[in-house]
């Protein structure tokens, strides 16, 4: 027991030499955005379990008000980091498999996904269940076996979000969708298209369609725009949910990106490591990071629904279309400029991504993930009560928050250490290898 505690420990803070150190960093920011505006909702609606003297939604407000509050508005950003780089890691490990054998074993693919990803994730299914039976038991009220069963099969994006178990889960499960997705579709691209130029072509078409797919969503189902705040209990804000930010043909545009960001640095690489110093390239660079800067910071909006600028019709629903996928490109951009190494902006943001800070955040981000809102749940309604008491609530609700939060990132440690990282293992033993040849 001490030397598997030893042992993965050691390997949460000694990155490996192979490891793309920029790629850390984004991992890392992605999970604390992520926690970020959930610690804020969830604390918010939850405490109200236990904190009746304190006027948490007003502070909320307030929060947004401000401009880099407004990052907690907009955390849906840190989901989009993580499928892009989802999309250029499993990219990059199908298209140089591709390239150099012209087929894929997806035999091995799929069983290295499902060996890297069921373990924990079903650990923490179950243990939800016995979580809230202990101390939530409301939250499983109306639990059936359909939508739990959908969490299993990685399909409760499709179950409504007022009925669905570990309602956070859907972007594992677009993730997952997008998986068994991903190897056909390049597959048929590499079927039909030669030449990387046609190769291009094709991954622009598609990510094309993908928009124009989202807009015909949003029409047909009249959406209003902007988008309500989610309140489960009001179904009006469930539509925006249940048919356009956690469905397939909406959101797997972002990991597509991600897909044709892998195809442009290992076909291009080289080019760009030629030109990443001028001028020109860099100001592009530049530009990705203020286009990330403003989605991020919410600067369409003065508070959560009032417009900076009055803004026709066209141009709020040309907004709500296409901000997810301009904010993955934008995010493209960064990774291939990081990835090339030169130029002073580049060799800037990847010097702050590649911190060795990152790098067991990194590593964590998964497991932290599954367990970091189960946590918030179980401990917002009991701690918010002497956090505000003891340092009032605008100080208290931040170090209830960040507490709450280092709570799960130490579950999510103990997690990567016994179940998580072992699993990984089991990857590399010889009876995993025979049996996907």
């Amino acid at each position: 027991m001490k030397s598997l505690i030893k042992r993965n420990t050691k390997v949460l803070f000694c990155r490996q030499h192979e490891r793309l150190p920029a790629l850390d960093g984004i991992r890392a920011i992605a999970i604390i955005v992520v926690v970020g505006v959930h610690l804020v909702f969830m604390q918010g609606s939850l405490s109200e379990v236990s904190v009746s003297d304190y006027d948490t939604d007003s502070y909320i407000e307030e929060i947004f008000s401000s401009r880099v509050g407004r990052i907690f508005a907009r955390g849906e950003f840190g989901v989009d980091l993580f499928f892009v780089l989802s999309g250029f890691l499993i990219g990059s490990i199908l298209l140089k498999e591709l390239y150099e054998t012209q087929t894929l074993n997806l035999k091995r693919f799929y069983l290295r996904r499902f060996i890297r990803l069921l373990p924990v994730y079903f650990f923490v299914l179950l243990a939800g269940l016995a979580v809230y039976a202990i101390f939530l038991p409301t939250q499983i009220e109306g639990l059936t076996v359909w939508t739990f069963m959908a969490n299993v099969f990685y399909v409760n994006n499709f179950v409504s979000i007022a009925d669905a178990y570990m309602i956070w889960c859907w972007s594992l499960a677009i993730e997952e969708q997008f998986y068994t997705f991903c190897p056909l579709l390049l597959l048929l691209i590499f079927c039909c298209a030669k030449s990387t130029r046609t190769k291009i072509i094709w991954f622009v078409s598609i990510i094309s369609l993908m928009v124009v797919v989202r807009a015909i969503t949003i029409f047909y189902y009249d959406l209003s725009i902007p988008f309500p705040d989610l309140d489960v209990s009001n179904p009006d804000t469930l539509l925006p949910w249940d048919t356009v930010y956690t469905m397939p043909h909406t959101r797997m545009n972002q990991l597509i990106i991600g897909v044709f960001c892998a195809l442009i640095h290992m076909r291009f690489g080289d080019q760009i490591k030629r030109i990443c110093h001028k001028w020109w390239f860099q100001s592009m660079e530049l530009f990705a990071l203020l286009i990330i800067g403003w989605l991020a910071t919410d600067w369409i909006y003065s508070n959560c629904e009032t417009y900076i600028f009055d803004l026709p019709d066209w141009a709020k629903l040309t907004y709500y279309i296409g901000y997810h996928d301009l904010f993955s490109i934008a995010t493209a951009i960064v990774i291939l400029g990081v990835l090339s190494g030169g130029g002073i902006v580049n060799r800037a943001v990847g010097g702050f991504l590649s911190m060795k800070f990152w790098y067991p955040i990194a590593q964590l981000s998964y497991s932290w993930y599954l367990v970091h809102m189960l946590v918030m749940q179980v401990t917002f309604p009991y701690t918010s009560t002497w956090f505000y008491d003891q340092f009032g609530l605008k100080t208290g609700f931040w170090l209830n928050g960040i507490s709450v939060s280092l709570i799960g990132l130490f579950i999510s440690y103990l997690l990567f250490v016994f179940i998580e990282k072992p699993s990984m293992d089991v990857r590399k033993t010889e009876w995993v290898k025979r049996l996907h040849g």
